[in-house]
């Protein structure tokens, strides 16, 4: 953001500047919400807020021709940044198609790409490697002993034991690795079936593993993340 609103080895852009710092702003950078009111100031005079109107993310920003974000009253701070308090640990994603794999190590089988930006729970991890989960769950595969259809043609299923390992691929091969577990009465919704296995997206508690670098870690989830974990879910 702040390469596209100095014009540091780029051609000056304030658009693409608001949308960034304020996305920076609103995960809690507190250098990037103090730069805000500058940079509004600096679109207004150059007419650059006109251009702004319903770019991506723009509504997040003080380039918006309306007030801006809600701020807190008794912290000053824009509101979708006020930290929150919770028992994990929350971050996002930095880049789009980041992989994240069966295992700790980038030989291991890759579970699925994320997006720049999407908000993860981070369960555990070390200076390399994190293992996350996302809102809207992994898509593993189940043997289908273990899910029962919770209504009839429909995609809503639960499982029906406890300890039910969760798979990469329909096998139990050394080329489809476990993810985690599930218990009796988890709630998974099915994607397809195979054979004798069933496709599901899985509970966010199944994890996947990714580079420590590249995830941003929150010290606190803000009101933000929250937000964007929700609509991952469904709006759960």
């Amino acid at each position: 953001g702040v390469i596209h609103y100095r014009g540091g080895g780029v051609e000056r852009n304030l658009v693409k500047a608001a949308k960034w710092i304020a996305s920076a702003a609103w995960q809690g950078h507190e250098d990037a919400a103090a730069l805000l009111p500058e940079l509004r100031e600096k679109m207004r005079r150059t007419g650059a807020l006109e251009d702004a109107l319903g770019e991506p993310l723009i509504e997040l920003s003080a380039a918006a021709p309306q007030p801006g974000p809600t701020r807190d009253e008794t912290t000053r701070e824009p509101r979708a940044a006020r930290a929150i308090d919770a028992d994990f640990t929350a971050g996002f994603i930095r880049a789009d198609a980041t992989p994240v794999y069966a295992r700790d190590r980038d030989d291991a089988p890759v579970v699925a790409t994320l997006n720049a930006g999407t908000p993860v729970k981070i369960e555990s991890g070390d200076d390399d490697w994190a293992r996350v989960q996302v809102a809207g769950g992994f898509r593993v595969w189940i043997y289908g002993e273990y899910v029962e259809e919770m209504e009839s043609g429909g995609r809503r299923a639960r499982v029906t034991g406890n300890g039910v390992r969760v798979r990469l691929l329909p096998s139990t091969g050394p080329g489809s690795p476990v993810l985690g577990e599930l218990n009796e009465d988890d709630r998974v919704t099915l994607v397809r079936t195979e054979g004798e296995w069933k496709y599901v997206e899985a509970p966010p508690t199944i994890g996947a593993w990714a580079p420590t670098s590249a995830v941003t870690v929150l010290s606190r989830p803000t009101l933000s993340w929250m937000e964007r974990w929700k609509a991952g879910a469904g709006g759960g």
